[in-house]
């Protein structure tokens, strides 16, 4: 764990380095960025986002205060966490991301004009301290509900080729899913489906069964689909005497 928190650190200031020099909006950039998350998945997310690695900070600092770690319950969060791509799509209107921003719901923004020593408003601002503030609670508050380019990634990764995968050696302990900031349910199915998975990795490190989880090649299956196999599979099982 504390080596990819060293790998996190690197990584977000050679971003935050872009960003002084103006290149975060180069277009050679943001198209490796796009190619790479169609390949192994939203990795700017986890690895090269300043607001993202300030969240992960302060939710580890939640805990090492020993502070109550709040998250939605599944049956709330299953359906909360499309309301990000609901703001991703209104982007879209006339004045929509602009709009965002004023109402402080462009919190990535506020951040990276922070950078540079400039301030949207003072709404934005406010919004964007108690968004910070949120993360010790819960770690990618902001990630999983309101983040529109977090949103526009996780659409692209759909398609991605390498995925987390469980293997045989895992005993369900489900400590994977309590150390995972987008609260991706690794007991669903063998192959993470989620498009919500940001490819952190820290699954991976939570787990202490060797080779219990593993960061492959996986093929996504929609879950329609999936629960046609698992039912054909059933019936023939119990036709078999």
């Amino acid at each position: 764990m504390k080596k990819t928190l060293v790998i996190r650190t690197i990584t977000t200031l050679v971003w935050i380095s872009l960003i002084y020099l103006g290149l975060n909006r180069n277009t050679l950039i943001t198209s490796l960025i796009l190619l790479s998350t169609i390949i192994i998945g939203p990795i700017f997310c986890s690895w090269f986002c300043p607001l993202g690695f300030v969240q992960n900070i302060m939710g580890k600092l939640g805990r090492f205060l020993g502070l109550p770690k709040l998250e939605f319950k599944p049956g709330v969060h299953k359906y909360l966490k499309y309301s990000r791509y609901l703001l991703y799509f209104i982007a879209f209107l006339p004045f929509g991301i602009n709009g965002l921003a004023t109402f402080g719901l462009e919190p990535r923004r506020t951040f990276t004009n922070l950078l540079v020593g400039e301030v949207d408003t003072i709404l934005s601002l406010l919004v964007f301290i108690l968004l910070v503030g949120a993360s010790l609670f819960n770690e990618r508050f902001y990630c999983n509900y309101l983040c529109t380019k977090g949103a526009e990634y996780s659409l692209f990764s759909s398609i991605r080729i390498f995925r987390i995968k469980r293997t045989s050696n895992c005993v369900s302990c489900k400590k994977c899913n309590k150390e995972c900031p987008m609260q991706v349910d690794l007991m669903k199915n063998e192959i993470v489906n989620d498009i919500t998975c940001i490819s952190c990795l820290d699954c991976i490190g939570a787990c202490k069964v060797k080779d219990s989880i593993k960061y492959t090649k996986g093929l996504r299956i929609p879950n329609i689909i999936r629960k046609k196999i698992d039912k054909s599979n059933n019936d023939l099982f119990k036709t078999v005497k």
